[in-house]
């Protein structure tokens, strides 16, 4: 287990190693970006000497190698263990998060998710979940994959895309999501998933795919064509989740659904997914013929995890086939959500207000702007056409 971990950390330093300084730019964006008066909502707000604990907290997650399984129960009874089991044991962890922008909640009937990127501890995530908050003016569902080292998240985005981490926070993150489509009173779900948290997300559609009865077989029985799917196919079949014929003949033995309710052309409709950074080896839409659900990546011209998914085809790295709506901001650096992607996104806003633009939408994309800016300060634009 080690040297297989030590191999694929040595396949991410072949990768990137002949251009340390680019990659460090590519990922930490250009100096001035790292300024914490850049951005309010900073992740470089950290490196104040005012925050040296949350620092101190969130280098350590960084730097020392952890484990994504869940703590024993015998650690309850250890206080004394509590803080070394817990840098050492990092699982999944999903909580809901108000401030003060997102109360009261504008719209009750909308569910929002987000699933973070690489580096994340609390700290990290709490930042991304106020600039969020700020922003769109909604309570949000943090699915926290917290980190299990930079290296180990490095190498979750490129080489490892299928691993025990990735496979874990899809457990976890796959739930609440669900419910949350197959609940009535829910009319939209809006998932936001940044870096290695894209891989989850791809992870999760491969799963409403198997629930989807025109692409269930596919989905759960067809040789999986990614890392991706491959965690997909292993989640379903312990879950128990029933191919799409098997689901026919049970409803027809039972006179009932499958044991595992599939889902609706309606349901599906609800779920959008915007994503940054976005670095998982493929990620399309599920119905094809209706565009469900509806995906939004953005993509900075110089981030390096970007241009292994999103960018892949439009900057000569191998292809990675990101279906939706694509957005690249040009001459852009960084990989960070708050400093690369939201605070620019911020300023979109006013641009376009101003009549200019600064994200160029990449060749296929069917609509005239991002989608996303119209969600801004607890807006809701007009629901998608299915036809």
């Amino acid at each position: 287990m080690v040297s297989q971990a030590i191999g694929k950390v040595f396949k991410v330093a072949r990768m990137f190693g002949p251009q340390c300084r680019t990659l460090q730019r590519g990922l930490l964006g250009d100096p001035e970006s790292r300024s914490p008066e850049y951005c309010p909502y900073s992740e470089f707000q950290l490196s104040q000497v005012s925050n040296w604990s949350k620092a101190a907290q969130t280098l350590a997650h960084l730097l020392i190698p952890a484990s994504s399984q869940r703590p024993p129960r015998w650690v309850r009874h250890r206080p004394r263990l509590k803080p070394v089991v817990r840098l050492l044991l990092r699982p999944t962890k999903v909580f809901r998060y108000h401030d003060t922008h997102c109360w009261p909640d504008p719209t009750p009937d909308q569910a929002w998710f987000f699933l973070n990127g690489i580096g994340a501890d609390r700290h990290v995530l709490l930042l991304n979940a106020a600039y969020l908050g700020k922003l769109f003016g909604r309570p949000l569902i943090l699915l926290h994959n917290a980190s299990c080292g930079l290296l180990a998240d490095l190498a979750e985005c490129t080489v490892d895309r299928g691993s025990r981490g990735i496979a874990e926070a899809a457990r976890k993150a796959f739930a609440p999501i669900y419910v949350a489509l197959k609940q009535p009173s829910c009319k939209r779900v809006i998932l936001i998933a940044h870096s290695q948290g894209t891989v989850v997300t791809s992870v999760l559609l491969w799963l409403l795919r198997a629930l989807y009865p025109a692409t269930a077989a596919q989905a759960l029985n067809g040789e999986p064509g990614c890392p991706e799917q491959q965690v997909a196919q292993h989640l379903a079949h312990q879950w128990g989740f029933p191919s799409a014929d098997e689901a026919a003949r049970r409803g027809e033995q039972r006179g009932s659904a499958a044991v595992r309710p599939p889902l609706s052309a309606h349901e599906l409709a609800k779920l959008e997914i915007y994503t940054f950074g976005n670095c998982a080896s493929g990620m399309s839409a599920i119905d094809k013929h209706r565009s469900l659900p509806f995906i939004e990546s953005f993509g900075n011209e110089h981030d390096p995890l970007a241009r292994l998914g999103v960018l892949a085809s439009d900057t000569g790295h191998s292809f990675a086939p990101i279906g939706g709506e694509r957005y690249l901001r040009p001459q852009a650096w960084g990989h960070l959500l708050n400093a690369h992607y939201l605070h620019p996104l911020e300023r979109d806003r006013q641009d376009r207000v101003a009549g200019l633009a600064r994200l160029v939408g990449l060749p296929g994309n069917r609509l005239q702007g991002p989608r996303l800016l119209e969600y801004l300060q607890g807006q809701t634009p007009p629901a998608l056409s299915t036809a």
